[in-house]
């Protein structure tokens, strides 16, 4: 019954092509290789990542068995949050239970799922200061397909209130109200659907605008300066003013 059974599957797999889906945000199955071992099929492949080491994937394998309907019994292999580092994937598949009453040739589909990406702040990408009424720019990448996120602001550790809710777009302006208090502030980006997946940008400073009348005041000391000296050369303080440099007295003559 084990032979009659490993010699059709292997007639199966001669010839057979081996079709690979990366699905979701693309990252590689490369080198993907299936072999007989008794009642036993191994699959084995490389994963990588698309931008960090820090990103899972759920694995499904499925073969043209069923038109790709229904994954596959594994039995040995991770299937659920797999780190994608690169590193050598092998999956044990029981060909009894997932290929006994099936004959002919078949193709094999293996879907990598990204479940888990960190949240990467890209701007404010350092410490930076603002003014009261300023426009805060922020920007993001990670997390996985169709995922929205909130954005909080925080002061001295502590959260203030949440800016934006439902965001996919991986960026938000924040319009600083003029009466903002001073301080140290953080913007905080955390998935809705998990979250631990959360990050803190870099601490910004809000510092108050100088007022208009503080501006304005050293241009008024530096004009009424200016009257005062265009004042003495016309006349003493207090006279009638009239007078000329020609008529100041004499130096006193040397010794």
């Amino acid at each position: 019954m084990a032979y009659a059974y490993q010699r059709r599957i292997l007639m199966l797999f001669f010839g057979s092509l081996f079709f690979v889906l990366s699905e979701v945000q693309a990252q590689s199955i490369e080198n993907v290789q299936v072999e007989v071992d008794g009642d036993n099929i191994n699959v084995s492949f490389d994963l990588g990542y698309k931008s960090s080491i820090q990103e899972k994937y759920d694995i499904e394998i499925y073969s043209s068995r069923d038109n790709y309907s229904k994954p596959l019994t594994v039995k040995e292999g991770q299937l659920k949050d797999v780190p994608a580092i690169n590193r050598r994937m092998v999956y044990v598949l029981d060909g009894m239970e997932n290929f006994a009453e099936f004959k002919g040739e078949v193709d094999f589909q293996i879907v990598a799922t990204m479940v888990y990406a960190p949240i990467v702040i890209d701007r404010p990408y350092q410490s930076e200061k603002y003014k009261r009424g300023s426009m805060v720019q922020v920007k993001w990448h990670g997390g996985i397909e169709n995922e929205t996120f909130n954005v909080d602001l925080y002061k001295d550790g502590v959260k203030m209130q949440t800016l934006d809710q439902n965001n996919e777009f991986g960026s938000y302006s924040w319009m600083m109200p003029k009466k903002q208090k001073k301080g140290n502030y953080k913007i905080a980006i955390q998935s809705e659907k998990n979250s631990l997946n959360r990050v803190l940008s870099p601490e910004f400073k809000v510092k108050a605008r100088v007022p208009f009348i503080v501006k304005v005041l050293p241009v008024l000391a530096a004009g009424a300066a200016a009257y005062y000296v265009f004042g003495m050369q016309g006349g003493e303080p207090g006279g009638g003013g009239g007078g000329d440099v020609n008529s100041l007295p004499d130096p006193p003559a040397l010794p």
